[in-house]
């Protein structure tokens, strides 16, 4: 048993922080009083707070990330209403990130692009992910044998086709814009 040097009551061990310095190994406030203290320290430092919080962001880059990501998944709605309102605030922000990931993620872009369309075709949706897109554009083109630019429906979403990776084909852009909606004979014959 140890007396806490703030609200002077006697207390089990375990109700103490351990610290090297003193001299029976633990603090000499126990762990409530000292949650007090430091709940009314920040009350009363707010700006020395929001600094050695940054401070601490910027020297743990990767814990940080960790801890928002944690936090993110057991409050979901709450983070998501949070995002909704910064969103509302900083609209050309939110653009300019959009944007910026779009360029960093261009067979996600696409493949997110592709989706959109096929489901206001009311096309048949299959899961194609961006792993088939990148394996789809590393191919040359089937049409002619070019560098592969973009992918092609071989049966077209307009007329009746899929967004299945059964479908999707790599194509240079020259082919797939010649080809446009049409099925592959009818481009080849020039109907």
């Amino acid at each position: 048993m140890k007396i806490c040097s703030l609200c002077l009551e006697n207390k089990e061990f375990v109700m103490f922080s351990k610290r090297s310095l003193s001299k029976d190994g633990y603090s000499p406030v126990c762990k409530n009083c000292a949650s007090e203290y430091l709940r009314e320290w920040r009350e009363k430092n707010p700006d020395r707070v929001a600094h050695l919080s940054k401070k601490w962001r910027e020297k743990n880059p990767q814990k940080n990330k960790e801890i928002k990501t944690r936090y993110r998944k057991n409050n979901l709605e709450k983070a998501r209403a949070a995002t909704r309102k910064s969103m509302a605030k900083n609209p050309a922000k939110y653009k300019e990130l959009r944007k910026n990931w779009g360029l960093k993620n261009p067979e996600k872009t696409q493949n997110k692009n592709y989706l959109r369309r096929a489901r206001l075709l009311n096309a048949g949706v299959f899961l194609v992910t961006a792993k088939d897109i990148q394996k789809l554009r590393s191919k040359s083109c089937v049409y002619c044998g070019g560098a592969s630019e973009h992918i092609d429906h071989v049966v077209p979403l307009s007329r009746g086709g899929r967004h299945s990776i059964g479908n999707l084909v790599p194509s240079c852009a020259k082919c797939n814009m010649a080809k446009s909606n049409k099925f592959l004979v009818e481009w080849k014959v020039g109907v």
